[in-house]
């Protein structure tokens, strides 16, 4: 996959796409953004959609969505991502949001061993609305951070 600075993972044959004006790609793929209130989950969004990165965010209030245009060994690939609010009081709301889905993305910041504890749950939620066949993806987060 082509990254910033024009590396590519190894093994993998795949650009991403910055002109957003392909209509129709070959295949599109629904994936969902979890975890805890403030564990990074709108910045990464943010930084895969648009190559920017916001040190200062606000909360998500419900869910965010981005999309992201790949090109994978030959094929255009469309990522649908939802961002969803990690707090509480969205629960119910974002819930809704993983019929559909292909895959979760569950986002631990780790320096926060609550947001590590609440892995678990968190998984138990998706299989439980999503299915339990759903892809599931653990990333460690803030890890370039001073201090942490």
């Amino acid at each position: 996959m082509e990254i910033e600075g024009g590396e590519a993972i190894k093994g993998l044959d795949a650009t991403l796409i910055e002109d957003k004006t392909v209509v129709q790609p070959d295949e599109t793929f629904k994936l969902i953004l979890i975890g805890s209130a403030g564990v990074g989950k709108s910045s990464i969004l943010l930084r895969a959609t648009t190559s920017k990165f916001n040190d200062e965010h606000n909360a998500t209030i419900g869910v965010e969505f981005g999309s992201l245009l790949v090109k994978i060994e030959g094929k255009l690939v469309r990522l649908q991502t939802w961002d969803t609010g990690g707090m509480e009081s969205f629960r119910s709301l974002t819930r809704i949001f993983y019929k559909g889905a292909h895959a979760v993305l569950v986002v631990y910041e780790i320096s926060n061993p609550k947001s590590f504890a609440a892995i678990e749950e968190w998984l138990d939620e998706a299989r439980q609305f999503a299915g339990t066949n759903i892809k599931v993806f653990l990333i460690a987060n803030k890890c370039d951070m001073p201090n942490r």
